[in-house]
């Protein structure tokens, strides 16, 4: 038995080398984004009412900015 929290990192932890071994980029940064394009990629996924309605949790501010942020790169 692990913790939800140690659960999750071994979860990413498999994620991530499955990645690595399928040659999928690492990121968006591995499809030609950058750190400028995180304000502008989170204001186009606000607007996506249809996807953020089934949102498990309600989103604060900067939270879609934080999640492309951390997606720029993954390992």
């Amino acid at each position: 038995n692990v913790s939800e929290i140690d659960a999750g990192e071994i979860l990413a932890s498999h994620i991530e080398n499955m990645m690595r071994e399928t040659g999928i980029p690492n990121g968006i940064s591995g499809v030609g984004f950058d750190a400028t394009d995180v304000l502008t990629l989170a204001e186009a996924a606000s607007a996506q009412e249809r996807l953020l309605a089934v949102s498990p949790r309600a989103l604060k501010d900067g939270d879609l900015a934080l999640l492309y942020k951390d997606a720029l790169k993954y390992w």
